[in-house]
């Protein structure tokens, strides 16, 4: 898999990066409109077993999407 990579699963924006030697997992947090990491939430396996409504989506579409989501709040 190529870092970073943005993904819709569900919802909800999620971003898989490069944290200098490995790769750190990025979630949308609903409350606060930033990212934190997701440790053991299941989006690695839900995005390359294609497990439930996943949607890649290229730097430029994710950016929108989030601060689409930025603006409800």
């Amino acid at each position: 898999m190529e870092l970073p990579s943005y993904f819709i699963v569900g919802s909800r924006p999620v971003k898989f990066v490069d944290d200098g030697g490995g790769m750190t997992i990025l979630a949308y947090d609903w409350k606060t409109g930033e990212f934190q990491a997701a440790i053991g939430s299941g989006y690695l396996e839900k995005v390359l077993f294609g497990k439930g409504d996943i949607e890649e989506l290229s730097e430029k579409e994710f950016e929108e999407y989030v601060e689409k989501l930025r603006k409800k709040r």
